[in-house]
């Protein structure tokens, strides 16, 4: 008999909020191994899954071989740039062309969205996401726009093994700093060694369902695999945008971020009011705790910017390829009535650090993003497709930890260089969020 068992850990990664559960499936998974093993006609057999769990007598044994970060063996289960280049070839071409977009751009948008996975100890072989290339090529004969949508997290049951694990351990913003900042590090044996229902810890638990991947090996670099030190962030943008989301959306359960945000965010950026948008960012930057923003950097802040505006069902990208560069935010806005895009948003930030917060300094980072969004033509490639498109810059203050400081570009808009400005002044007792203003004389402000 041959057995091919896949995601045997599932029943336990479901239930990791709750120890009794967890104990009584472990008790039925090890009846299950000691049954196995007393087989004497077993010819092979393969385990795939996410965790090592102790006490359910399937790792040991001198008949198991763990292949989890063998070098030899990190191609197995996914695509390399070659396969998609051989395999794919007549659907690189025609979405390519959908898109208005060169083939080598379309291979650099597969790579920033479905690139990324590295789990060798090695950390040399870094793997596109299957599910997520097969399901992209997919929409080549759709009579819509091909997307690039987060195939990979509606696929998997890794959500109801997050979600368990941050309803147990009370995530706040200020653990994940260092995901955002691809400087997580974890041990080999956090990757490759059983563990107890009680030693399941966070950032392990997210490499091991494939949020995190293997970046790099931190020096110095040991000769022996099981005394390695690995940084580790998101593999890729798919992955960063699916995890954000979720995170927000426990955020608003934990009461981290106010439950009523979403709908006034959301009836802001519908109406396209700049300044009410900043006063609702604002209002969810200062709900969050002190620590979670003490060192963030502008990577930091576009991530929660974009989770609270998806959170608002808005289709959101981050780092959108264009010919000349990437836009940090670009946000979708559907017609009612025919369900196709009909508005973009492109938003450009710029963090101003403590140790030049000044007027002046906003008024250059204002003008720079302003600039950046013009020449690098980022927006251009929807405005081409038929698709109304404003610029948006915001400028954030390290000191307040708020948006102090927008533009908007529009060619719609009748004041001097179709732009309109605005401050926002940091949130205090004296200065009520529903003092918003703004006039109609190409200025404004938010108060």
């Amino acid at each position: 008999m041959v057995f091919l068992i896949d995601e045997w850990d599932k029943p336990l990664s479901d239930h990791l909020d709750n120890e009794v559960l967890f104990n009584a499936i472990r008790s039925v998974l090890s009846v299950f191994s000691n049954w196995l093993r007393t087989l004497h006609n077993v010819r092979f057999l393969l385990l795939t899954g996410i965790m090592r769990y102790k006490d359910t007598n399937t790792f040991t044994g001198q008949d198991i071989v763990d292949l989890s970060m063998s070098p030899t063996f990190a191609p197995l289960l996914g695509y390399s740039l070659d396969d998609i280049k051989q395999s794919f070839a007549p659907y690189i071409t025609h979405i390519a062309a959908q898109l208005s977009l060169s083939e080598d751009e379309l291979l650099a948008e597969l790579t920033n969205f479905y690139d990324g996975f590295c789990f060798d100890y090695d950390a040399k072989v870094r793997m596109y996401n299957p599910w997520s290339i097969n399901n992209f090529f997919n929409q080549w004969d759709l009579s819509e726009e091909p997307r690039f949508a987060n195939f990979w997290i509606n696929s998997t049951s890794n959500l109801v093994t997050l979600n368990s694990f941050m309803k147990r351990s009370h995530i706040t913003y200020s653990d994940i700093a260092a995901i955002y900042g691809n400087n997580a590090q974890l041990q080999y044996g956090d990757l490759a060694e059983t563990k107890r229902f009680s030693k399941v810890e966070f950032l392990p638990l997210l490499a091991l369902n494939g949020y995190l991947s293997i970046k790099k090996i931190c020096p110095p670099i040991a000769f022996q695999p099981e005394q390695r030190t690995f940084m580790c962030g998101f593999p890729n943008y798919e992955v960063a945008q699916s995890f954000g989301f979720e995170f927000f959306k426990y955020a608003i359960d934990a009461q981290i971020v106010r439950a009523d945000l979403p709908p006034d965010l959301s009836s802001a950026i519908a109406a396209g009011n700049v300044a009410m948008i900043c006063q609702y960012l604002n209002e969810m930057l200062s709900n969050l705790l002190y620590d979670a923003l003490s060192t963030a950097n502008e990577v930091q802040y576009r991530a929660l910017i974009a989770n609270a505006i998806q959170y608002c069902n808005y289709t959101v990208r981050e780092e959108t390829y264009n010919r000349s560069g990437r836009s940090d935010i670009e946000i979708e806005l559907t017609d009612p009535d025919t369900a196709q895009v009909k508005q973009v948003y492109v938003l450009e930030l710029k963090l101003m650090d403590k140790d030049h917060d000044s007027p002046e300094t906003c008024r250059k980072l204002i003008e720079e993003a302003y600039q950046q969004i013009l020449k690098r033509g980022y927006g251009v490639n929807r405005f081409t497709q038929g698709k109304h498109v404003t610029g948006i810059v915001l400028v954030l203050s390290a000191r307040y930890r708020q948006i102090v400081a927008w533009r908007q570009i529009d060619n719609r808009l009748a004041s001097p260089n179709h732009t309109l400005d605005g401050t926002v002044e940091p949130m205090t007792l004296l200065n009520k969020p529903e003092d918003t203003t703004q006039s109609v004389s190409g200025e404004a402000t938010a108060k």
